[in-house]
């Protein structure tokens, strides 16, 4: 389980909106200064989000609580948003390839053409996939625990 630590900001009836604020490893990486990935770090660390999470528990705003994503959840995700493209770019690139020698149009731009056409289909099925699963429960984030109550164990007060 993912976990990350959020303030709740909003109330629904059995979810909640949390204001998470990104988080970044890059300092403690050794290749930041070569690093693509650490220059849109330093842009967009630190800003705040809020997300959607599912929850059990009786809550109030203010409330900080410990937000769970399972490791599968995280793995369809990357998966859809990373191998699709890919995948639908070579897809479409390859069919042009295949009709480039009935047609008479130069193979490259056509391959060209088939490439855009498959990032278009690709991206019709992320945006297809994420309005379907938009309240499926699998997809959202749950709150494990506030912060307060480590363990489950009940608060003591001094």
């Amino acid at each position: 389980m993912i976990e990350e630590v959020g303030k709740v900001v909003g109330l629904e009836s059995d979810r909640v909106w949390v204001e998470i604020i990104r988080q970044s490893a890059c300092n403690t990486c050794a290749a930041q200064k070569g690093c693509g990935h650490s220059v849109l770090e330093k842009i967009y660390s630190g800003r705040r989000h809020q997300v959607l999470a599912s929850t059990d528990l009786h809550l109030i705003e203010g409330d900080e609580v410990v937000l769970g994503v399972p490791e599968n959840t995280v793995f369809k995700g990357s998966f859809i948003l990373y191998l699709v493209p890919i995948l639908s770019i070579i897809s479409g690139m390859w069919a042009a390839g295949l009709m480039s020698s009935s047609v008479a149009i130069n193979g490259d731009l056509l391959s060209a053409f088939g490439a855009l056409l498959g990032i278009s289909v690709g991206g019709w099925f992320i945006r297809r996939h994420s309005r379907i699963n938009s309240d499926n429960a699998d997809y959202l984030p749950t709150v494990m625990r506030r912060t307060s109550d480590k363990n489950d164990q009940p608060i003591q007060l001094l």
